[in-house]
């Protein structure tokens, strides 16, 4: 599952349990995650079909017609992917709101291991 996406999943596992993100967060970076694999899915499909069919059909017009089918798949695609876009962004705000949120925990444990070391000196 890791490798079948960009998305960095591992990091955001342990961030969301170490951080203690809320729910909302790890609803919008499972549904990001989701959507990321199933279009690296359907765009392997769509490789793995034009592949598969290239030169397979029984006449030149059929062959047209089937890289013209293709092509259409592909714009809708290219659609879709501008949607994603959109999510995109929002994920890239949810980054920036993480990065703060790791300051935030990294300065705490900080705080505490120099008090602990204080304290045993």
């Amino acid at each position: 599952m890791i490798g079948s996406t960009r998305v960095q999943i591992l990091r955001y596992v342990i961030d969301s349990a170490s951080l203690s993100l809320d729910e909302s967060m790890v609803t919008s970076l499972a549904e990001y995650i989701a959507s990321d694999m199933v279009v690296s899915y359907i765009d392997g499909l769509i490789d793995l079909v034009e592949v598969a069919g290239a030169g397979s059909l029984n006449t030149e017009e059929e062959n047209k017609q089937f890289q013209y089918s293709l092509k259409t798949v592909r714009e809708k695609m290219a659609q879709r992917l501008t949607k994603m876009r959109i999510n995109q962004s929002h994920l890239l705000e949810l980054e920036r709101n993480l990065h703060y949120l790791r300051q935030q925990l990294s300065s705490g444990l900080s705080d505490r291991l120099m008090s602990n070391y204080q304290f045993g000196g």
